[in-house]
């Protein structure tokens, strides 16, 4: 009887772990002059269940699905970013399951064209 029951428990706890899926999404990263746009393949979540955290030097994505009749997916990934990035100044937003991150680069880290003078 013990054996049965070790058993039952075991299951119990196997359906409660895969309840649950986590995932990293897929993420390109792309770079211009001005920013770092983040892409990240984040389908079947509701727009309120996103979350973008900058603390310090890290980037955290994460959100999670749920959806009737399939198991819920939790979707995290962090980046570590450039100093000096202005919270303030970080937007997103999510279509067609792709959460866009736009990373302004700082003033001070933005190529510039140095003159050169004649001598």
């Amino acid at each position: 009887m013990s054996a049965e029951l070790k058993t039952n428990e075991g299951s119990q706890i196997a359906e409660n772990e895969a309840q649950l899926v986590t995932q990293r999404p897929s993420v390109d990263i792309l770079e211009n002059e001005t920013e770092f746009l983040l892409l990240a393949d984040m389908p079947a979540i509701d727009a309120k269940q996103l979350v973008v955290r900058l603390e310090k030097e890290t980037l955290t994505l994460s959100g999670r699905s749920n959806i009737e009749g399939f198991a819920p997916v939790e979707y995290k990934r962090s980046f570590r970013v450039m100093k000096g990035l202005e919270p303030e100044s970080v937007s997103a937003e999510y279509k067609q399951g792709v959460l866009s991150v736009h990373l302004p680069k700082p003033a001070s880290s933005r190529p510039r064209r140095i003159q050169v003078q004649a001598g």
